[in-house]
């Protein structure tokens, strides 16, 4: 219904005379345009981020020649942004997903004028979004974590918002990998029989995450050694030289 909406309000706008367009609210139209911008307003508050996002160059349009009033429908757009920003990611499956249609979305805002103000405040909701999918994957996919790893570089105030997370995000790496070395020692001493190769997976999986995290800065080499350490107890009772 919004792209309806936004078609009445283009034809609106075509019948506009020229001599008014750009500088203000002439009387004749005034009721028209104002039930069109709340009508407009409503409908962005009930339309999915995606469909906002792609309707938003036609929005700025009509807005910055008043065809629509910014005064009714840009609170519509910021509530829809914020609600979308601050959003976290619950189902692992999606959460990258999830995280780049935001960004995307967002970075498409940006570059309008009208709405980058806005969209600049919600640099750090956005980084806590990203932070939020980490811990979500991190152990699990870390190949998606490595292929969005720097889809912010292209927003300066959200990559730096960003940055400032890197000490928390290392102090839970570590601490997930700690623990997942630690599991397979215990299971190592634990077991009754040799090793089988499916047994092995575990440390397959630790190694990729370990790899991931040391390529995009969240794992140093102190930090490694320790979490090796912790994995020898399980190669020594596997008969693996360290």
């Amino acid at each position: 219904w919004l792209r309806e909406a936004l078609l009445c309000a283009e034809e609106l706008q075509a019948f506009l005379p020229a001599e008014f367009q750009g500088i203000g609210t002439p009387v004749p139209y005034r009721l028209q345009r104002e039930s069109l911008s709340t009508s407009v307003a409503e409908l962005i508050r009930n339309t999915q981020f995606p469909e906002v996002v792609s309707s938003a160059l036609r929005l700025h349009n009509l807005m910055n020649n008043r065809t629509l009033i910014p005064e009714l429908v840009l609170p519509a757009i910021r509530d829809e942004v914020r609600s979308a920003a601050q959003e976290r990611p619950e189902i692992r499956e999606f959460a990258w997903t999830d995280v780049a249609t935001l960004i995307s979305g967002l970075n498409r805002l940006r570059e309008l004028e009208m709405f980058h103000p806005f969209v600049e405040t919600m640099a750090r909701p956005v980084a806590r979004r990203m932070v939020e999918a980490i811990k979500l994957t991190i152990m699990a996919k870390p190949a998606e974590f490595l292929a969005n790893y720097s889809i912010l570089d292209s927003w300066p105030t959200a990559y730096a918002a960003f940055q400032e997370a890197r000490g928390d995000i290392r102090s839970l790496v570590r601490s997930r990998l700690l623990d997942a070395a630690k599991r397979f020692s215990a299971s190592r001493a634990e077991a009754t029989s040799p090793p089988a190769a499916s047994s092995m997976n575990p440390l397959v999986s630790l190694v990729e995450v370990m790899t991931v995290a040391s390529y995009c800065g969240f794992l140093d080499r102190s930090d490694a050694v320790v979490v090796c350490d912790a994995l020898v107890p399980g190669f020594v009772l596997d008969g693996v030289k360290t």
